[in-house]
Parts: structure tokens; C-alpha cells; sequence
């Protein structure tokens, strides 16, 4: 998985920023820079492929495939991001615009109806692809709730605020690429001499078309909504936790052909199938505050 910087993302976010610290003195305003880090619940409705001769249902009398509806991201590492906002003193409102890496993965399964004993094929086999890309988001954050934590004297707080605002992932490929050839994941047995055979081959932003993939920039609006969890004192704002929503049922971020052959008294039947995602998920976010200027702390 290769992560890049585009000129195309970052010159927005410098000028945003530049904006915000050449707002008037006057402004009671407040700029902040805020790391995070993040981790993400992917779903999606599976688009499968159905109008190529080729296609067939992946079940038969000698295996099944299954594909989830939800799959937690299998990175090792949480999704990093940072983003720069400005907070209104009257309300504690904010504007925010992030930069964050993203991923989609697409994960499959097959399960072998009568596997030979002591065989790998005896358990159901999990594949799984998986793209990064870049999401660039803009976001309203406005206070929802405040509630005061520990004696009335403690100063410690939680504040709830909505998150509203979209998504922009960007993913750049070249203009033309031709079908890749699926590659071979794995052999699988049967008690009857059977051999099942599992390729797969993956398709990052593709338009498939028989036996043609069309890469493109990818370019792709999202819906953005989400609930800030503030935690903090009247000196010191210690931590944001987030659950958030971005979602767009549009174009397509990765296609994934599954192949699956079956060889049996010297015979072979094919069987393909194309599985869709566009990167929809659910994320669950860490993320601390640091002010470019003094805070403004408020007594209520």
C-alpha cells in the first residue's frame, strides 16, 4: 500500500490555513492544529457483476463464497491525519478541514463442502485486498451539549458536538490500464479428488469492461457526519474522541475478480465473479487540540 502527497490536496490546506491566521485581531477566534489517529469499520453494499456471460453464482455442490457486509480495517497501524480549525469564542463552534489517510479493503471467504481431512481446505479460507488513498474533509463542528464532571470545584467537563460537513477522496491512477491476469491464492482438496482453485486479481478505481480495466483520478464526495467527544478541565482540553459516518454509494474505489476453478476426473468448470467497494465506513478517532493562540476559557 503506497501513501503520496498531491499538490492538488495540500495547496488547499495551506491556503485555508494562511486565511485563518491572517484573520483580524479582533476576532476572538482560536487556531489549532489537531493530530489524530484513526481506526475504521468498512461496509458497504457488494455491487457484484451479473450482466457478463462469464459470471456465474459462487456456489456450488463443492464450495461456497461469502462475502461480508462489515470488515474492520486489517491495517496494522491506525489511519493518520491531521487538520487545522478555528473556534468561535461566543459558542465554541468551529470550521475544520482535515487531511487523513483512508483505506478500503474488499474480504471474501470460501468454503469447501466436503474438504479432506488434515488439509487447510477443512476451515473456510479468508482473502483479503486492500488500497489506500487520501481524504480530504471539511467540517462544521457545533456544540451540542456540556456536562460537568466530579465536584463543582474540579473544572473538569464534556462537551458534545456535532460534526457536519464532506468528504473528497482523492486517489490518482493512470489514464489506461489493461486486465490484469488473476493471480493463483491457493489449492484446495476434497474427499472425492477434487481440486479448487482460488485466484483473484484487484482493480484500484476501475471501470471494468470484458476484458478491459479503465483507471482514473479518483475524485469522489462523500457525506461527512460524526459526534466529538471533548474532554478537558478549565486549564487544560486533554483529548477528542469521534464516531463518524462518511458514506457515498457512488464510484467505485476498488474492484476485486475472484476466480474460482474447479478440476474434478480431468474436467474443469470456471467460475467469476467481481466484487465492488467504495470505501464507506465508520470511524472511530483520537485526536488532541493544540492552539496557535492563547485559548479562551469559559466559566460555564
Amino acid at each position: 500500500m503506497t501513501w503520496y502527497f498531491s499538490t492538488k490536496i495540500l495547496v488547499p490546506a495551506v491556503c485555508f490555513m494562511l486565511v485563518l491566521y491572517a484573520a483580524p485581531a479582533q476576532n476572538p477566534g482560536t487556531f489549532y492544529l489537531k493530530p489524530s489517529l484513526t481506526g475504521k469499520l468498512l461496509f458497504d453494499n457488494n455491487s457484484l457483476s451479473s450482466h457478463f456471460p462469464d459470471v456465474f453464482d459462487l456456489a456450488t455442490e463443492h464450495f461456497t463464497q461469502q462475502t461480508p457486509l462489515f470488515n474492520f480495517q486489517r491495517r496494522k497501524l491506525p489511519l493518520a491525519g491531521i487538520s487545522v480549525g478555528y473556534t468561535l469564542r461566543k459558542n465554541e463552534n468551529s470550521v475544520e478541514l482535515g487531511l487523513m489517510q483512508d483505506v478500503t479493503e474488499t474480504e471474501y471467504s470460501i468454503t469447501v463442502n466436503n474438504p479432506l481431512p488434515g488439509t487447510k481446505a477443512e476451515r473456510p479460507v479468508h482473502y483479503r485486498e486492500s488500497e489506500g488513498f487520501y481524504n480530504f474533509s471539511f467540517l462544521y463542528k457545533h456544540r451540542l451539549l456540556r456536562f460537568k464532571l466530579g465536584s463543582a470545584d474540579s473544572g473538569k467537563y464534556l462537551k458534545v458536538f456535532i460534526s457536519l460537513g464532506a468528504s473528497y477522496c482523492y486517489e490518482k491512477g493512470p489514464a489506461f490500464v489493461q486486465f490484469n491476469s488473476p493471480d493463483l491464492r491457493d489449492r484446495l482438496y476434497t474427499q472425492d479428488g477434487t481440486i479448487i482453485e482460488v485466484s483473484s486479481a484487484k482493480y484500484v478505481s476501475a471501470s471494468i469492461q470484458r476484458n478491459i480495466a479503465i483507471k482514473y483520478n479518483l475524485i469522489s464526495l462523500k457525506y461527512n457526519l460524526g459526534l466529538d467527544f471533548y474532554l478537558g478541565t478549565k486549564e487544560k482540553e486533554w483529548f477528542t474522541t469521534q464516531i463518524g459516518l462518511i458514506y457515498n454509494q457512488g464510484l467505485v474505489h476498488t474492484t476485486t475478480r475472484v476466480d474460482v476453478k474447479v478440476i474434478k476426473n480431468q474436467q474443469t468448470k470456471n467460475y467469476i465473479e467481481y466484487i465492488r467497494r467504495n470505501g464507506n465506513g465508520i470511524y472511530f478517532t483520537v485526536s488532541k487540540r493544540f492552539y496557535l493562540r492563547k485559548h479562551p476559557r469559559k466559566n460555564t
